[in-house]
């Protein structure tokens, strides 16, 4: 490992010259300013503190300042990203390049004027979508020209990122959620930042931890003179436990460098508990007396309707959804993708510019269609929704229905047109028996169609039990997260709108509530609460659901009316980048 990987000496911070407090105000929450004396190593950040070269200290880094914070801001590292980028030096050049771009023209309302009009900013033509659209540029998955990074964005060391401890914030790292489970996993033996893995993949194979050192090892590292790090003419010392045999690989530490730790914002674990069933998982709970989180206090556990005590309740027909409400949500979650064979657009498909000169040659009249051009036209929606079915949706919505059959009527629609969109979709229903017990319906998974037995589960479904609607939004939108990983997610919550349960009730269960959402809105999932003919006060739903986006109506027809906007309203909520 050079000098670049060792970690910073943190006994020099900013100066007092206001670094601190611009990248603070550029990153969204307080970021420190380290220096740093590695040398030939320019600015750059591990999503907690910026570290700036000692060696310029004299300099104006301002710029280097705001590129760093940007990345921060967009999220441009978190983890899983920052992963990819070890040992690829260029794409990591380029994906610098392209993120600070990118996060430049989308913040440039706070940013000073100089850095976002500058000419490494406003002379790159194109526009990349997203952090991932910005990574497959970089990988080369899509062509472009991209110029020079220049040295005031300064670098990115993702070993860096990776050994840094979780942090919160507006950028802080979403898919820490990935892995259920108490234990913690190590990786083994990481690339260096500038590796850039040309080694011999058998070498470093037989070094790697899981092969333990065995004699087939140990007769390689005599005949090719390497060590355990696998590159020939390695050193054996300051393995740093490289070759740990397989057992002592998943341990119980918490303190690996790199341990995979799941939970909302560094604070829960999705994890089974002794003396649940197998597929129970745990969720904290906000106590809004104690400010602050009850650890693995509430218990979800997934089930099919009609396993227990749900009966066949839906006795009239579940109605299609009208082609009204599929054209409200038609454009709704759409990116950029390239269309090829056009007869004008941005850049040209040399594949085709080639056939059309050899047709030109052979004295023929092709067909001008050597261009390709950007639209949006890829559907990238996920939708989670959350169907309330507790004891307090039996009563009367008007319309000689209940609110439940009415709820119910407006979740299947809503599902059957995004489905007929193309986008991925969840059906969930929910009601809790206290905090150990809060059960969850499946409806329509993910990765089912709406061929199977779809329609059969929903009519099992009764209001029966209690209300812990925190509970049932956390397991919502980890769900969403996990099983999908879209640029584009909304949790829809549809609900009576009373938060009520064993020792969940009034200001407890309404600021859980709020918790939960807010969490979701901070991992760029946005929300929408629909209530459809419940006597709930609309003031008094405004205060359970806090900023996220309500609809609350007395029939499906507004629904259908006002669901665009209240769609927009909730992916503009959240703190997608």
């Amino acid at each position: 490992m050079n000098d670049a990987c060792d970690a910073p000496k943190r006994n020099e911070s900013d100066d007092g010259n206001g670094y601190g407090l611009l990248a603070s105000a550029v990153a969204g929450r307080e970021i420190d300013i380290q220096w740093h004396a590695q040398s030939n190593v320019s600015s750059y950040t591990d999503n907690h503190c910026i570290y700036l070269p000692v060696a310029d200290r004299a300099e104006k880094l301002v710029f280097h300042v705001l590129a760093q914070a940007l990345l921060i801001r967009g999220r441009s590292l978190e983890r899983r990203l920052a992963r990819g980028l070890i040992g690829r030096k260029s794409v990591r050049s380029r994906y610098l390049f392209l993120e600070v771009v990118r996060n430049a023209r989308a913040f440039a309302h706070i940013l000073p004027r100089a850095f976002s009009a500058h000419e490494a900013i406003t002379g790159f033509a194109h526009d990349p979508d997203s952090r991932q659209d910005s990574l497959r540029i970089a990988r080369g998955e899509k062509v472009y020209a991209i110029p020079a990074t220049p040295p005031f964005f300064g670098t990115i060391l993702p070993l860096k990122v990776l050994r840094t401890p979780h942090v919160e914030g507006a950028g802080s790292d979403s898919a820490q959620t990935r892995l259920e489970g108490n234990f913690r996993i190590r990786p083994v033996d990481e690339l260096a930042e500038d590796d850039e893995g040309e080694d011999s993949k058998l070498l470093r194979m037989f070094s790697n931890p899981l092969f333990g050192g065995g004699w087939l090892l140990k007769i390689l590292n005599d005949i090719l003179q390497m060590g355990t790090s696998g590159k020939i003419g390695a050193r054996n010392d300051s393995a740093g436990g490289a070759d740990m045999p397989a057992s002592q690989v998943l341990t119980h530490e918490k303190k690996s460098a790199f341990a995979l730790q799941s939970g909302v914002i560094g604070r829960f674990n999705t994890t089974h508990k002794r003396g649940m069933p197998a597929y129970t998982m745990s969720y904290p709970e906000w106590d809004c007396a104690k400010g602050m989180y009850r650890e693995h206090w509430a218990f979800v556990q997934e089930a099919n309707p009609g396993s227990d005590e749900q009966d066949d309740q839906i006795h009239h027909p579940l109605r299609s959804p009208s082609a009204l409400l599929i054209r409200n949500l038609s454009n709704i979650g759409v990116s950029h993708e390239i269309h090829h064979g056009r007869p004008d657009g941005d850049e040209f498909d040399l594949n085709r510019l080639l056939d059309y000169h050899i047709h030109r040659k052979l004295r023929g009249s092709p067909k001008i269609d050597f261009y390709t051009t950007r639209l949006k036209t890829r559907r990238d929606l996920a939708v989670m929704i959350l169907l309330d079915i507790s004891s307090s949706t039996a009563e009367s919505g008007g319309q000689g229905r209940s609110i439940h059959q009415r709820q119910v009527q407006i979740a299947h629609q809503l599902m059957m047109a995004l489905h007929c969109l193309g986008d991925q979709v969840a059906l969930f229903a929910f009601h809790s028996w206290g905090r150990k017990r809060v059960r969850l319906y499946r409806i329509k998974e993910f990765s089912e169609s709406l061929v199977g037995p779809v329609e059969e589960r929903i009519r099992h479904l009764s209001p029966s039990g209690y209300t812990r609607m925190g509970t049932a939004l956390r397991h919502g939108y980890t769900k969403l997260e996990r099983e999908t990983g879209l640029a584009f997610r909304v949790l829809v919550f549809v609900t009576d709108g009373f938060a009520y349960d064993q020792d969940y009730e009034g200001q407890y269960g309404e600021a859980d509530t709020r918790a939960a959402l807010e969490e979701a809105r901070l991992r760029g999932t946005g929300c929408l609460c629909l209530t459809v003919g419940s006597d709930q006060d609309t003031a008094k739903l405004k205060e359970i659901f806090g900023p996220s986006a309500t609809l609350h109506v007395s029939s499906e027809k507004q629904v259908i009316s006002h669901i665009r906007t209240a769609f927009l309203s909730a992916l503009a909520q959240s703190t997608r980048c």
